[in-house]
């Protein structure tokens, strides 16, 4: 059973799914826009994966959304896609990595309007109760997201985020129907670029969704968590596409850049190893006691980033 939106309430209407029933979403929310949000999808090297993933799951619900291409895979990404709801927008250059299509997006996404940026490799939604969780449909998810009056009420949230599935129940049961306020926002997010400052934008190859919540954070502004809302995706870096093949050959790229981050956020950022990869640790439960000023950073580093991600890619 897939519980969709008919104006103020929610009506039943079956549909066999691949992966089981799912359902809308339990908590009701304002309904505003009565449309779904724009998707958009940055994608590199996954037209092997097309009975599965996120483009998949726009097909299915007949969502509409824009997948972003390099420009030497865009012939096979166009047809595999013309009988769609989806378009393909063609980046200008190849290999320039996954802040340079988020930016792209930045650039031609509405001005006023909630969108979406998904990773490609998404394969499922869930609503976490006490019962577990339980599979529900992707086009309703994404406009409850953005239409719950949490998020209408409050114009200082600029960017909402799903959580992941394997925190999502644990996370219910203590915070079932709330929000986690400035924390990260990773993989399914929501942005609203009326809400977020001009000159804010993507910076680094990896772990660029945590940098971009921490500038939110630090122009006093708030991202938001559904704590009780998520989506399943394969670990990061363990799918061929996508990021695979920076992760695989690039190290010394990634622990040059986890040193410019570290430094960028030193008041809340420790560097790690996370599964033989180098990483960085967030203190985010710190960022709701610190103020903005605290935790803003000097636009100089990025500048250090570019010159040593250049200088570890030749």
């Amino acid at each position: 059973m897939k519980r969709l939106i008919s104006d103020d309430v929610m009506m039943a209407a079956t549909k066999s799914e691949l992966e089981g029933n799912k359902k809308y979403p339990t908590q009701k929310a304002a309904l505003v826009h009565r449309k779904t949000p724009l998707v958009y999808v940055p994608s590199k090297q996954r037209c092997w994966k097309k009975s599965v993933g996120t483009i998949q799951l726009l097909n299915d619900d007949e969502i509409p959304g824009v997948v972003v291409v390099e420009p030497s895979e865009a012939e096979e990404y166009q047809a595999w896609l013309k009988n769609s709801s989806l378009s393909v927008h063609v980046l200008e250059k190849d290999g320039q990595g996954v802040s340079y299509a988020r930016n792209e997006i930045l650039k031609i996404a509405s001005n006023t309007d909630w969108f979406w940026i998904i990773d490609d490799d998404v394969s499922g939604f869930y609503e976490s109760t006490k019962e577990g969780a339980q599979l529900i449909d992707m086009k309703s998810t994404l406009r409850f997201a953005t239409e719950h009056e949490k998020i209408t009420s409050d114009p200082q949230i600029a960017v909402i985020g799903l959580e992941y599935k394997m925190f999502s129940s644990g996370l219910a049961k203590r915070y079932a129907g709330h929000f986690i306020t400035n924390s990260y926002c990773n993989v399914c997010c929501a942005y609203n670029k009326s809400r977020m400052p001009k000159d804010i934008q993507f910076n680094f190859r990896v772990r660029e969704d945590y940098d971009f919540a921490l500038q939110i954070i630090s122009h006093n502004l708030k991202t938001i968590r559904f704590a009780w809302l998520s989506f399943s995706c394969p670990a990061m870096g363990t799918t061929r596409g996508g990021m695979f093949d920076y992760y695989s050959v690039n190290k010394r790229a990634c622990m040059a850049q986890r040193a410019v981050f570290a430094k960028k956020w030193a008041k809340v950022c420790k560097p790690i190893m996370k599964s033989n990869r180098a990483d960085v640790k967030i203190r985010w439960q710190m960022l709701d006691r610190l103020m903005p000023r605290q935790i803003a950073y000097s636009k100089n580093l990025e500048k250090e980033a570019k010159k040593k991600r250049k200088r570890f890619s030749k």
